[in-house]
This record gives structure tokens, sequence and C-alpha cells, in this order.
């Protein structure tokens, strides 16, 4: 019901840290950003993007998210 009435207004919230056994999130606000960074990770440690659950978000900006064993 709540997605019937509000639609892609609404967000749904992840429960990171300890709680969630180490979830974390990358909170990019903008692609403006996003762009170099990702460029940046590619470089660096290219293995490592495949292994991210990323979403566009609507701004457009990315949320990436991992797991972390030390939160």
């Amino acid at each position: 019901r709540w997605f019937n009435t509000w639609g892609c207004c609404c967000g749904i919230g992840v429960v990171c840290g300890a709680i969630s056994s180490g979830v974390e999130t990358i909170d990019i606000d903008s692609m403006e950003y996003a762009d170099p960074w990702l460029s940046q990770v590619r470089l660096r440690a290219p293995h490592l993007i495949d292994r991210f659950v990323m979403v566009q978000t609507p701004r457009p900006g990315l949320h990436v998210y991992y797991r972390c064993s030390t939160v």
C-alpha cells in the first residue's frame, strides 16, 4: 500500500553496521562525484567493482553496498 500511495517518492532504509553483520553503504549524492570515484576504484582495485552492489538513486546519485568484517 505504501508504494501504491507514494510511488517512487518514498524510500526504504537499509540498516547498516554491526547489527546487519557488517553491511556498509557509500552514499554518493551526484553522478558528478560517482564517476570519478568509480574510475579510481577501477584503477586501484579493478576486481573490487564487481563485488559491490550498486544502486542508482533518483537524484541521480549512487549507493554502494558492501559487507565489512570490521565495522
